[in-house]
């Protein structure tokens, strides 16, 4: 996991959200202007969308589990991905938050992940 042992996964605040947030977007979009022409503007786009999404957070628990659910999302950077880690950070926060302990519900999580 390349992400274990990030600076701002367990702590609270703001500038916490927005480490992991401009990490996980260097990650799946490169900010160098080789990347498909994005560019460091794409980059700190991306991040903006991860940031608004972590700071809905409620509390302290909530941020470890939106954070750590981006970060799980952001492990696939490749093109097939680009464009839905934020909707697969959603669904694996779901499921870390939620009582899903069936299999049905584990199976209907799995689909809605896919």
């Amino acid at each position: 996991m390349w992400w274990a042992n990030m600076p701002g996964l367990y702590i609270d605040g703001r500038l916490a959200n927005r480490i992991i947030a401009i990490t996980c977007a260097s990650r799946v979009l490169p900010p160098d202007a080789g990347h498909g022409g994005a560019g460091a503007a794409a980059t700190q786009r991306l991040a903006n969308e991860f940031l608004r999404w972590l700071d809905q957070a409620r509390d302290m628990e909530d941020r470890v589990a939106r954070r750590s659910a981006l970060c799980m999302a952001c492990e696939d950077n490749s093109d097939r991905a680009r464009g839905r880690h934020r909707d697969m950070a959603a669904n694996i926060y779901e499921w870390l938050t939620s009582s899903a302990t069936t299999v049905g519900e584990q199976t209907r999580w799995r689909k809605q992940a896919g």
